[in-house]
């Protein structure tokens, strides 16, 4: 029973013991992007909770947006299973990502999931673009 204990221990220490299925998902950016994609919606059709905040890794969108997944933050901006509400740490993600192709590109996918909860102080850009 002991050391059933380190082994819960480790995998909380390692940050990955409260990840859900989408959470994994968003995080393995080594995955083809079809197979991010048809895994998400998969876990999605399965009715898993695109909401779900897992601790550090938050919700899958974050951890898709930490971890510059861009498969994932399409197929999880994309869904129509759920709607994803607004955390404010997603607009602090965007502002780090310094590939201006990749930042213009999560911008156009978060615009409809901002714009659905404005009552939010948005960026400069969220209004520049509207």
């Amino acid at each position: 029973e002991e050391g059933e204990d380190e082994d819960e221990d480790g995998a909380e220490s390692n940050g990955l013991g409260c990840l859900t299925g989408l959470g994994l998902v968003a995080l393995n950016s080594r995955a083809t992007a079809s197979t991010v994609t048809e895994s998400i919606e998969a876990l999605l059709n399965a009715r898993a909770d695109v909401n779900v905040d897992a601790g550090e890794a938050s919700t899958p969108l974050l951890a898709a947006l930490q971890h510059r997944n861009l498969a994932a933050v399409e197929a999880l901006c994309r869904s129509e299973r759920g709607s994803i509400k607004f955390v404010a740490e997603i607009l602090d993600r965007v502002k780090v990502l310094s590939e201006p192709t990749l930042r213009h590109r999560v911008e156009e996918l978060l615009h409809p999931i901002l714009r659905a909860d404005a009552r939010h102080c948005l960026p400069l850009w969220f209004w520049v673009q509207d």
